[in-house]
């Protein structure tokens, strides 16, 4: 997976450190992120928002109390809205714990770190719905195959 992927994971999970703290999100700090990241959006390589471009993206933060949940849909590689919940339509999903989000904030090189926790699977992403299981099954496989 390229870095501006991995970047983008680790700015979509690094989002939840602060409230993962208090094992709870807030609409303000859903808000907070669409902003820094709809600001940012132009860094990421035209090939990475193809890929997320229209997605409905799921994340789950599993902590001692239980599974934070949030989620995001993008439209034309920005995201249109979030908020607290999941989406019974969402796209993608992606998965990973309170310790390893701590872990990737407090990295010197937290993209370094994230690319560790994809490959150990403390960080997971899968497609939902059967096109895309097929596109991040591919490009899981591809990944893999040329180590990025």
């Amino acid at each position: 997976m390229g870095k501006t992927l991995l970047a983008l994971l680790a700015l979509m999970l690094l989002m939840s450190t602060a409230t993962a703290q208090e094992d709870t999100i807030t609409v303000e700090d859903i808000n907070q992120f669409i902003q820094i990241y709809n600001a940012n959006v132009d860094q990421v390589p035209d090939f990475i928002k193809s890929i997320i471009s229209n997605e409905k993206i799921n994340i789950e933060v599993s902590t001692a109390q239980g599974t934070l949940q949030f989620y995001a849909v993008m439209q034309d590689s920005t995201i249109q809205s979030g908020s607290v919940g999941s989406l019974d339509d969402a796209t993608l999903l992606i998965s990973t714990s309170e310790e390893t989000i701590r872990r990737i904030a407090a990295s010197p090189d937290p993209v370094g770190e994230l690319k560790i926790a994809l490959n150990t699977g403390d960080v997971s992403y899968s497609g939902l719905g059967f096109f895309s299981s097929i596109k991040y099954g591919i490009i899981s496989f591809l990944s893999g195959l040329f180590g990025f």
